[in-house]
C-alpha cells in the first residue's frame, strides 16, 4: 500500500495533543480524521518544534499553513476508490496516536505502541476489488490467496487467484504459499512446483527447501553451519545462509554474523549487513529511540541523542 503511511511514520506526519475528539468505539469517518488530525498535529509542532516562537525550522510558514498542508497530504491516503475505509480501525489509529503523542515532548514512544499504530492504520484500508477487476497493488484485492497480476508490460493489473500446485505460471503468475514457479526458459513455460527436499534432484533449476541448497552434484544438500569450512567464497561470502552466517577468510570457516558495535572488515560479517568503514564496527540496525519531539519535528533521534532502540 503505497500511501503517505511511510511519511507518517518516518517524518512524524501525525501527533495528537490533548483534546476532545469525535472518534468512538463505533468508528471515525475519513472526513473527521482528515480534519482533526492536522489541527492536533500542528498544535504539537507548535508546542515542541518552534525556536523562539518561529516556524522557520519547520516545513510550514505558520499554524494555518501547517494545517492546510497536512489536510491535503493525509487526504491523499483516502483517494483510492479500490479500497474501502474501516472506520473502527481508523478510530483505533486515532486513539493509538493520541496515546503515543499526548505526553511531554521529551517522552519516548514505545516500540509496542509504534507497531500497534502501524497495524491499525494499515488495517483501516480494506480491499474492494474482486477477481478480474483492475488493481495496482495486492492489497486492493479481496479474499485470501489472491494478488494483483500484471501481464507483460501492462501498467494496470487485475486481481487473480494464486496458482495451485501443478498450475501454469508461464505469464508471471504467482503460486500458492510454499510453492514456486519452476520455469523452462527455452520453452517459455512455467509450472507451480514444490520445493525439493534434501537429497532430491535439482539439475533443472529446481529450488531446494529451506535450509538446503543445490550442491555440485545437482542434489539438494544441507546449508553450511557454524564451524563448517567455507565454500565458493568469491560468490557466497555468507556461507549460503542468507544473513545468518559469514565466511571468516582467515579461519576458513563459517561464523555467526555479528551484532551492532562488533569489529568488522566487511559488510557480510554484520547482522545489519553494513560495516562502518570509519569505525570498523557493525552498524546497529535496530530502531532508534524516538521521542514525541523527534516524531513531530521530523528529526531523527540520532541527530539529537545518539543511536538507540525504541523501548
Amino acid at each position: 500500500m503505497k500511501k503517505l503511511l511511510s511519511t507518517l511514520i518516518l517524518v512524524s506526519l501525525f501527533a495528537l495533543a490533548a483534546c476532545d475528539d469525535d472518534s468512538t468505539s463505533d468508528g471515525m469517518t475519513p472526513d473527521t480524521f482528515i480534519a482533526q488530525t492536522p489541527e492536533l498535529m500542528c498544535g504539537a509542532v507548535q508546542d515542541c518544534c518552534l525556536v523562539d516562537g518561529e516556524w522557520t525550522n519547520t516545513d510550514y510558514v505558520d499554524y494555518a499553513d501547517c494545517v492546510e498542508d497536512m489536510q491535503m497530504e493525509i487526504g491523499q491516503d483516502f483517494e483510492n476508490d479500490r479500497m474501502t475505509v474501516n472506520e473502527s480501525k481508523l478510530a483505533d489509529t486515532y486513539s493509538d496516536l493520541n496515546g503515543m503523542i499526548n505526553r511531554d515532548c521529551t517522552d519516548e514512544i514505545s516500540e509496542a505502541a509504534y507497531w500497534q499504530f502501524l497495524a491499525d492504520y494499515t488495517a483501516a484500508f480494506e480491499p474492494a476489488q474482486a477477481i478480474s477487476e483492475p488493481c495496482d497493488d495486492d492489497e486492493e484485492c479481496m479474499g485470501t490467496s489472491v494478488y494483483c497480476h500484471f501481464e507483460g508490460d501492462a501498467e494496470t493489473g487485475v486481481c487473480a487467484n494464486l496458482v495451485a500446485l501443478g498450475g501454469d505460471c508461464s505469464n508471471d503468475e504467482r503460486c500458492v504459499e510454499d510453492t514456486y514457479c519452476l520455469s523452462d526458459y527455452e520453452l517459455g513455460t512455467g509450472e507451480c512446483s514444490n520445493y525439493v527436499a534434501l537429497d532430491g534432484d535439482c539439475s533443472n533449476g529446481e529450488y531446494c527447501e529451506d535450509g538446503a541448497r543445490c550442491g555440485d552434484e545437482y542434489v539438494c544438500i544441507e546449508n553450511l553451519q557454524v564451524g563448517d569450512a567455507c565454500e565458493d567464497l568469491e560468490y557466497y561470502p555468507n556461507c549460503y545462509s542468507g544473513d545468518d552466517l559469514y565466511c571468516d577468510e582467515e579461519a576458513g570457516t563459517c561464523k555467526a554474523t555479528l551484532p551492532g558495535g562488533s569489529e568488522c572488515t566487511m559488510d557480510e560479517m554484520c547482522q545489519s549487513w553494513e560495516c562502518d568503514t570509519e569505525t570498523g564496527t557493525c552498524v546497529d540496525d535496530s530502531m532508534d529511540t524516538v521521542t514525541v519531539e523527534d516524531w513531530v519535528c521530523g528529526m531523527s533521534s540520532e541527530d539529537q541523542t545518539g543511536t538507540g532502540t525504541v523501548k
